[in-house]
């Protein structure tokens, strides 16, 4: 009948209308999987992370190539410091990123690599030592005891420029010479000569905690004698004589003379070109004079001479022939 068959067709669109809700269902749920599955896939894919340097140091004047190993599958712009300071980066692959070592010193330094899309920054504590300074020359090996003027050290691995000079350190014997700022160079410094004594002293560098094993031996000029004032005395002694010279050094210290081959009384270091002898009583002329500071010593032969004795009376003005 046709009331049977409307009941027919409404039966049969009624299934077709849950199959279709029913395939809808199932196309809404495995859409959302597959968004979740490409969601995950794009932040497992975002992979940043540092695990080695190669190789582990480099020179302070950087300008060389290092690698960087570990996971990098990153898709963004890629920073990477060392020691806190930006380095270039050439290119990269999943597994290394190729950088430009800046400039730097020092040892022991941090490397860090930052990654955009959400990928997490990741750091090597200890990642990277920039090399460990050398020694070539010194210019001059020696100077005045007073100081001054400019002592030039070439070598290698020197801090590259004026920001990083403070890093470095320099001492002649255990004296510090202050390293000029503005002559700083990789491969050499200029420091200001202190005041000092001695010879064969050890010229030692400091780069950021880093010290060369070889040092270089730097010479203070040894004492040396110009002349006596005043230059004849009392054979009774207990006169004061000043010995000029250069080299007697910039502060007290144990300067000794001799007049002849007698120690002075008492000595006094006064300054770089002077000393002062209390000498002792004695005869004879061209006597020598010997200054002894540091266990240095210098001398000038026929310096001074005792005065010659002279009669000032005659108790007997006359007697006879024979």
């Amino acid at each position: 009948t046709i009331l049977g068959i409307a009941k027919q067709n409404w039966a049969t669109m009624r299934a077709g209308s849950v199959v279709l809700q029913a395939q809808r269902r199932a196309c809404l749920i495995v859409l959302v999987c597959l968004m979740f599955v490409w969601s995950i896939a794009v932040v497992s894919s975002e992979n940043c992370q540092i695990t080695g340097v190669h190789p582990g140091n480099g020179p302070t004047s950087g300008n060389v190539v290092i690698v960087l190993q570990g996971q990098f599958n990153i898709s963004s712009q890629v920073d990477v410091s060392v020691g806190g300071v930006s380095a270039t980066v050439l290119q990269n692959d999943t597994t290394s990123l190729n950088i430009t070592l800046p400039e730097g010193v020092g040892k022991g330094l941090q490397v860090d690599v930052s990654c955009g899309n959400g990928a997490s920054d990741s750091t090597l504590t200890q990642g990277f030592s920039y090399n460990v300074p050398t020694f070539a020359s010194l210019s001059p090996t020696n100077g005045p005891a007073s100081g001054g003027g400019s002592l030039t050290i070439a070598g290698a691995n020197f801090p590259p420029d004026f920001t990083t000079a403070s890093e470095m350190s320099v001492k002649i014997g255990s004296t510090n010479c202050i390293v000029d700022t503005n002559e700083a160079l990789f491969n050499q410094a200029v420091c200001e000569v202190p005041p000092g004594l001695g010879q064969s002293l050890n010229v030692s560098i400091t780069v950021a905690s880093q010290t060369p094993s070889v040092f270089k031996l730097y010479n203070y000029d040894a004492p040396s004698v110009t002349s006596v004032e005043p230059n004849t005395f009392a054979a009774t002694g207990a006169q004061t004589m000043t010995i000029l010279g250069l080299g007697f050094g910039t502060f007290q210290s144990t300067a000794k003379a001799r007049a002849g081959n007698t120690a002075c009384e008492a000595s006094k270091w006064t300054s770089d070109t002077s000393m002062i002898c209390k000498l002792p009583s004695g005869v004879n002329t061209g006597k020598n004079v010997i200054a002894s500071y540091a266990r240095l010593t210098a001398s000038k032969q026929n310096a001074w001479s005792y005065n010659a004795p002279a009669a000032s009376s005659v108790s007997r003005t006359n007697g006879p022939s024979t």
